[in-house]
């Protein structure tokens, strides 16, 4: 009888280590799990603006921006971006966008239109490499021009 007495205070300590340490685990790692989603920084209602002395050079406006530090990644929803030179602008709009900030290459998706002198171009997917100011649609394209269609 005075064996179980003290057997059951021990099983008692032993099972409430046993509970706290499965717990904190799981806890811990769902925790992990849902820290890597989150990003750095993030912004609602984005405007930004790129000036070169008293010049602007670019503007952007976002519904939402999202970066991941680590993954050297900047994510938009609903963005526009109209950038100037002397003697024009282009204004490029799409439903999603992502930049990579390494290499400076914008990947533009679903509804893209760009829109400059020269026409209307619209397409699902462009890549735009800033650095090199080079862009390819590689999805189909439509260019309006004056009122033809190609």
């Amino acid at each position: 009888m005075k064996f179980y007495k003290n057997l059951f205070p021990i099983l008692k300590i032993i099972s409430l280590v046993f509970v706290f340490v499965s717990c904190s685990k799981s806890e811990r790692t769902h925790f992990e799990t849902w820290e890597k989603k989150l990003p750095d920084q993030k912004a609602d209602s984005l405007y930004i603006k790129s000036m070169d002395g008293n010049k602007i050079t670019m503007e952007l406006f976002a519904k939402s921006m999202s970066k991941f530090d680590k993954k050297q990644k900047t994510y938009f929803d609903s963005i526009k971006v109209i950038t100037y030179s002397d003697t024009s602008s282009t204004i490029l709009t799409c439903l999603n966008a992502e930049i990579d900030d390494v290499t400076d290459v914008l990947i533009a998706k679903n509804k893209v239109v760009v829109i400059n002198e020269n026409g209307i171009l619209k397409t699902n997917l462009l890549i735009w490499d800033r650095r090199t100011n080079i862009i390819k649609a590689p999805d189909e394209v439509t260019i309006i021009r004056e009122k033809h269609w190609m």
